[in-house]
């Protein structure tokens, strides 16, 4: 395992933005996982896994800790399932499945992201989602103890039920365990079957070429969806709007609020610009930094109490130290 120092992260990530870390690690196996945590225990060092550096915005002042890159690349078809370490792409993994002549992951296909970033934020796209899909998975303890060899006694399974996934949530953002590896369900399908779905695929690919900024420097969307509760239902009809028309998978999409209520598509600032194809993503335009991303990040979620009353909430997230 080579440890580096002083290591730039932005080129990690898709948005382009972020400073050093002060110590960073590729890992390529499980043993290297777990010498990369024992490396953190011993040192006292915050960890941050990092997977294809999407929904993330890193300070300019980078990470105080450790970075875990995650490269678990093991990708083992069964007969109804496939299991995958944790640093194979999501696309990569939903495309060899239908090549291997199964269905079930087909919605993944246009995620940025790892799986161990998928499982972690519970990620969806086209209708399907990562908890919907899962079946289980290893995971491995991040205990704080200053014996190191506890870590080589966390290694555990759990079900899909452990998770308790929610929208955008899942229970590693509270118990900070790291996946290894994840299985999920497929469904073997006969050479028509699979034809067609490649038809529907090349379909939704050529529909999301309009709607959404690709090649830029994004990072995914920025704001979680709305729950469409009465209260937030109510506020957007005083603004003079029907909900309905913002609902997508039956949330209401922050893109639509930002394009139709606050009339920010394409809205520039300090290098930063809200997407003209889509306002739920963000641009950096090749001259922003990091703060700048944040001022944006703010300012959008300002408009949107001044005139709704409603907090967006972000579906990125904040690595490092931010004013």
């Amino acid at each position: 395992m080579n440890t580096q120092e002083n290591i730039e992260l932005a080129p990690y990530t898709t948005w382009k933005l972020g400073g050093k870390a002060r110590y960073f690690v590729v890992v390529k196996t499980i043993e290297e996982v777990r010498e990369a945590v024992e490396l953190a225990q011993t040192k006292s060092l915050p960890i941050f896994v990092l997977g294809g550096g999407s929904n993330i915005l890193v300070s300019d002042s980078g990470f105080d800790g450790l970075v875990i890159k995650m490269e678990l690349q093991g990708i083992e078809f069964g007969e109804e399932a496939v299991t995958s370490g944790s640093g194979v792409m999501m696309s990569r993994l939903a495309a060899e499945s239908l090549q291997k002549g199964f269905s079930g992951l087909q919605w993944a296909i246009g995620l940025p992201g790892t799986v161990g970033g998928a499982v972690f934020g519970n990620s969806n796209c086209w209708g399907g989602s990562t908890g919907g899909s899962l079946v289980g998975a290893r995971l491995l303890t991040t205990n704080t103890s200053p014996d190191p060899s506890l870590v080589r006694r966390g290694i555990k399974e759990e079900d899909q039920k452990y998770f308790n996934f929610s929208y955008d949530y899942s229970k590693l953002q509270d118990t900070k365990e790291i996946l290894l590896e994840a299985t999920f369900k497929l469904e073997k399908k006969n050479s028509e079957e699979i034809v067609k779905a490649r038809e529907d695929l090349a379909k939704v690919a050529a529909e999301r070429s309009t709607r959404q900024p690709l090649g830029k420097k994004v990072a995914g969307s920025t704001f979680k969806a709305l729950i469409p509760t009465p209260e937030i239902i109510n506020k957007i009809s005083l603004a003079g709007f029907n909900y309905k028309q913002g609902l997508r998978d039956g949330y209401i999409s922050a893109g639509w609020i930002i394009d139709n209520i606050l009339k920010l598509k394409g809205f520039k600032m300090g290098g930063m610009q809200v997407s003209d194809l889509h306002a739920n993503f963000f641009i950096n335009t090749g001259s922003a930094k990091a703060p700048d991303a944040k001022k944006l990040i703010d300012f959008v979620k300002k408009e949107c109490k001044n005139k709704l009353d409603i907090d967006l909430e972000e579906e990125i997230r904040y690595v490092g130290d931010f004013v």
